[in-house]
């Protein structure tokens, strides 16, 4: 039985590319097979919780999609939002992600993240999805997407 959960997480990894372990349990998957996966390197832990396939290609846009596996109900926003539609040549050293006033703040975030705090309206303005590795990332269209006071 553990050998088949191992060998259909090992499927899923490759369908998906990346896997959360509250997807992989939703699809009949133990968070263990992931585990033992991540143990024999052919899975890595990309962040808590978080599994991506050993060796794939690095894309452009995986450290957006890290953002969005650790803030799922945030956006991709200011520096970093620009750097994607190909408004700017600075590379950010964190990645920008913006929040909903009044949302839980999230929490165990790991290196490389800028949380920006906005009220809903300003939130909302100018948000567009689009979907990389399997994984939907939320992006700000508007330039100025900022912090309130």
């Amino acid at each position: 039985m553990e050998h088949g959960s191992t060998a259909r997480a090992a499927q899923l990894l490759a369908e998906h590319g990346i896997l959360k372990a509250g997807q992989a349990e939703a699809l009949g998957v133990s968070r263990r097979a992931l585990h033992r996966l991540a143990h024999r390197g052919e899975a890595e832990v990309l962040r808590r919780g978080v599994y991506g396939w050993a060796g794939a290609p690095i894309t452009e846009q995986r450290s957006l999609v890290e953002a969005m596996l650790a803030v799922p109900h945030g956006a991709i926003c200011l520096t970093s939002a620009l750097v994607y539609w190909g408004m700017t040549l600075e590379v950010p050293l964190e990645v920008w992600v913006s929040y909903k006033r009044g949302s839980a703040r999230p929490r165990n975030l790991g290196v490389g993240l800028r949380l920006v705090c906005c009220s809903a309206q300003v939130f909302g303005l100018g948000l567009e999805q689009r979907e990389h590795e399997g994984v939907r990332v939320v992006l700000t269209l508007s330039l100025i997407h900022i912090s309130e006071p």
